[in-house]
């Protein structure tokens, strides 16, 4: 019985591992965001953070950054490509100043992980996407790429967060405003 449960729950984790890298996997979150601000827009013209799990769990950024005006959009363990699905939705309806993208590790995850370069041109997406080449010198927000943070759990893929960080590194000297 023991065994069984066992295999149910890996199975069960493995699913929602494969089925969390498909953008509509977090529409929930993204229908929430959206339902905070439909008799309260926020302000226009702040700062927007979006990205995966380190964004959600930030329960201190807007005391961290105060007196910094702050939107938070941080949602499960958002890919690099699921911020910029969604970016329409919860970054650019606001009109940021600037955005920070914390985003990455999930793609390069063990199971059904990406490659470095698909990182890169995800982010090359993203970029493209807020800061479109007519805006670039005046309207465009300003974009901050939190580099991929190595975690305990995920040694075995820290030569591919580290290659990603330097690929994203160089993406954004490449591109002014980023």
């Amino acid at each position: 019985i023991v065994a069984g449960l066992v295999v149910i729950v890996f199975a069960f984790l493995v699913y929602v591992l494969l089925a969390s890298s498909d953008p509509v996997y977090w529409a929930g979150e993204i229908a929430e965001f959206e339902r905070l601000h439909i008799s309260n827009p926020p302000e226009k013209n702040q700062i927007v953070f979006a990205g995966g799990g380190t964004i959600r769990q930030w329960d201190t950024l807007e005391q961290a950054l105060a007196p910094l005006p702050v939107i938070k959009r941080g949602f499960g363990g958002a890919h690099v490509a699921h911020v910029t699905a969604y970016a329409p939705r919860i970054i650019q309806p606001y009109e940021p100043i600037a955005v920070v993208i914390s985003a990455g590790a999930d793609d390069l995850a063990d199971v059904g992980g990406k490659p470095p370069d698909q990182v890169e041109a995800d982010m090359a997406e993203l970029i493209a996407l807020l800061r479109p080449a007519e805006l670039r010198s005046r309207d465009a927000p300003q974009v901050y790429v939190l580099s991929i943070t190595p975690s305990p759990m995920r040694s075995a893929r820290w030569p591919a967060f580290a290659q990603a960080n330097t690929q994203l590194k160089a993406l954004a000297d490449a591109n002014a405003g980023v």
